[in-house]
């Protein structure tokens, strides 16, 4: 049993990192991979503290990355490189707050989605127009027109782009080019390659997470291009939010092109959210082990800091 996608507060996660290593063990994970968002920030801390007498199972350096395909956003999963201080330094995350041309364009466009519903008839909570840079803002906003009109015109007026979550809407609509609702986030993303460029430099592997979420039209003509096109090793095949029929669709396209597996619940600790550490299948499967013996790499450890007088 193991989990390979999980964050922390570091990113938006809700438990500490030591919190997350203690339920680890309860659970019996044997390995176990911190992915927080664009930041290798809790492999700071596990340098720091004696880690080992929390969790006793393995754990392999991960981090998910913010990149861009074909004006999607998309997330790489990258595990098992070196030097974490480096790939730090290396990975750019929405840096609108101090690049006043991307804090601009964010400004601008969550204005226009605003104006977007607003035409549509909704009402639309003032407390955005007033807070346009909140984390999960397009998420929140559309939670906050399901709570405060009614469903039924929602449905009539959203129609292919209605969805029960601003979490699925923000997948689906506002990362889509194909919906009136997409927001081209790609300014402040890296680049595919670019990503693999530099975790590969670090001896590392580059998987492409959850695939099933992006929206993609001709799904597997645009996961074969990205498989063709640039240097990722494998594919989440494993996730929380997959069925079993697209967990096995996923497997055998990535055994197919001789990518490799991997698998993580994408745990939050967030109230709503149905991920359960160390499981996948909307909680009715867990992660076999087997997939980490697949990819033939020896697993870098994580190295208590050394402190020098």
């Amino acid at each position: 049993m193991i989990d390979l996608h999980v964050h922390t507060t570091y990113s938006d996660g809700l438990d500490s990192l030591t919190d997350i290593l203690a339920k680890a063990e309860t659970i019996g994970l044997k390995s176990l991979s911190i992915t927080d968002h664009d930041t290798c920030c809790a492999y700071n801390e596990l340098e720091n503290i004696d880690y080992q007498n929390i969790f006793t199972g393995t754990i392999i350096k991960g981090i998910e990355i913010s990149s861009k395909y074909s004006g999607h956003k998309i997330e790489l999963l990258a595990y098992n490189f070196d030097n974490h201080h480096l790939i730090n330094k290396l990975i750019v995350r929405d840096n609108y707050r101090s690049n006043e041309n991307m804090h601009f364009i964010i400004e601008q466009e969550r204005i226009k989605l605003i104006h977007k519903f607003k035409n549509l008839g909704f009402v639309v909570d003032n407390y955005f127009l007033d807070n346009l840079f909140i984390d999960a803002f397009e998420s929140s906003l559309y939670n906050s027109i399901l709570d405060n009109n009614d469903n039924n015109y929602v449905k009539d007026k959203l129609k292919n782009n209605y969805y029960d979550s601003g979490y699925e809407f923000y997948r689906k609509c506002v990362t889509s080019p194909e919906t009136p609702f997409y927001i081209d986030y790609s300014v402040l993303n890296m680049g595919i390659g670019e990503i693999c460029e530099i975790i590969h430099s670090f001896d590392g592997l580059v998987f492409l997470a959850h695939p099933y979420l992006y929206g993609m039209k001709d799904f597997y003509k645009s996961l074969y291009s990205i498989y063709k096109r640039y240097s990722i090793d494998g594919i989440e095949c494993y996730y929380n939010g997959f069925n079993k029929e697209q967990i096995n669709n996923i497997k055998e396209f990535a055994l197919n092109n001789n990518l490799l597996i991997s698998g993580g619940s994408d745990y939050h600790a967030k109230s709503g959210y149905k991920n359960q550490l160390g499981f996948c299948m909307q909680g009715k499967s867990t992660i076999p082990d087997i997939i980490i013996d697949n990819w033939n790499v020896d697993i870098k450890p994580v190295s208590k800091k050394r402190h020098f007088l």
